[in-house]
């Protein structure tokens, strides 16, 4: 799955952002001169200061709105950079990061990422809970205890999906991890780890998704937006939006004033689903 971002929207997309930028000279496009790990932008997260972390195909960069300070992942096997596909914040502030070497974490106050669960590969996806991480790859899900760093892989595809247990996106709602797949979204209760099956029926297979106004926004690799309420427990295209109607969705996004930004093939959309 390729996820490349222009820095510029994703720190406009930040809610500190806006603050820190007109403290300081306005925008403006960052790149390796300014102190970016790499040329390629992947995914970012906020901290509660509102400083961005950025994740490259090359490295971590933390963004205060003034300087840059940058954090390098161990390379994997061969000497490859280690491209860092998600980023994630915890509640004790360590930054956890899904990448192609595996998944790593930078505990607060120290300057090196450390490799976490090594039998993990190819990690794509990451998601905090309390004292939890839950990890997708190409395998399917895995558990990390923070505590004890003991894993274990959780089987969400047994009796809905053949073939293919890649694990796409991981979001939390409510008691409820939702976890993308090619085929369909699993839902999963997070005291019983009991699992059920939304399937989608879209010809290229689901991609990244978001939780915005209580609707989830689904994307897919070639057949456009889609959205599940949960309430009615229906699908529907979004309407009015002919420019993601075939097109790819790479990832999404959403702000405090209600706004759905969907990066895709077709570029950057942000939709209004305050209605």
């Amino acid at each position: 799955m390729k996820r490349f971002y222009t820095l510029f929207i994703i720190l406009a997309l930040s809610t500190n952002f806006w603050h820190t930028a007109a403290m300081s000279n306005g925008l403006k496009w960052l790149t390796l001169r300014d102190g970016l790990a790499g040329i390629s932008v992947t995914c970012f997260a906020e901290d509660p200061s509102g400083k961005m972390w950025i994740g490259t195909t090359n490295g971590v960069t933390l963004y205060n709105g003034l300087s840059m300070k940058t954090y390098s992942i161990p390379r994997i096997d061969g000497g490859q950079p280690n491209f860092c596909f998600e980023l994630k914040l915890d509640d004790e502030g360590n930054v956890w990061a899904a990448t192609r070497g595996g998944v790593y974490v930078l505990k607060r106050w120290k300057n090196d990422f450390e490799r976490i669960a090594p039998e993990i590969t190819g990690a794509e996806a990451i998601v905090c809970v309390d004292k939890s991480i839950y990890v997708g790859c190409r395998e399917g899900l895995f558990h990390i205890d923070t505590k004890s760093r003991k894993t274990h892989a959780i089987d969400v595809s047994s009796g809905h999906q053949r073939g293919n247990n890649s694990v796409r996106c991981i979001r939390r709602w409510g008691d409820e991890l939702w976890i993308s797949m090619r085929t369909g979204l699993v839902r999963m209760n997070l005291s019983t780890q009991k699992t059920s099956f939304v399937p989608f029926e879209t010809p290229s297979g689901l991609s990244r998704f978001d939780i915005c106004q209580g609707k989830l926004y689904i994307g897919s690799n070639d057949d456009g937006l889609l959205c599940y309420n949960k309430q009615s427990g229906t699908i529907s295209r979004i309407p009015n939006c002919p420019q993601l109607e075939y097109a790819t969705i790479n990832d999404m996004t959403h702000d405090n004033k209600g706004r759905l930004w969907v990066a895709s093939s077709e570029g950057l959309k942000a939709l209004n689903e305050r209605r």
